[in-house]
């Protein structure tokens, strides 16, 4: 695991939030939001993304690891019938 990409998905599992921006993460690691975002594609096995935007509109993001330890039976048991995560 690249470095990189280790501290992106620290800041994915950030324990204050279930869902990140780019321009979350890219402000925690200041790494730039490019390099987050060829990260996040590079690691699409480990990402998933909301297909709810955040309330400005942003993409977001977590690892599937953090989903399931933030997520209770019910949140889960919504997304499959919504369809509010992208796997």
């Amino acid at each position: 695991m690249s470095k990189e990409w280790e501290n992106i998905r620290r800041a994915l599992e950030n324990p204050q939030y279930k869902w990140r921006t780019v321009e979350g993460i890219a402000k925690e690691t200041g790494y730039p939001t490019i390099t987050i975002v060829g990260s996040l594609s590079a690691n699409s096995d480990q990402v998933i993304k909301s297909t709810i935007p955040s309330t400005h509109g942003y993409g977001l993001f977590t690892t599937r690891d953090h989903y399931r330890e933030m997520s209770t039976i019910w949140d889960r048991f919504e997304s499959a019938i919504t369809n509010k995560v992208q796997k």
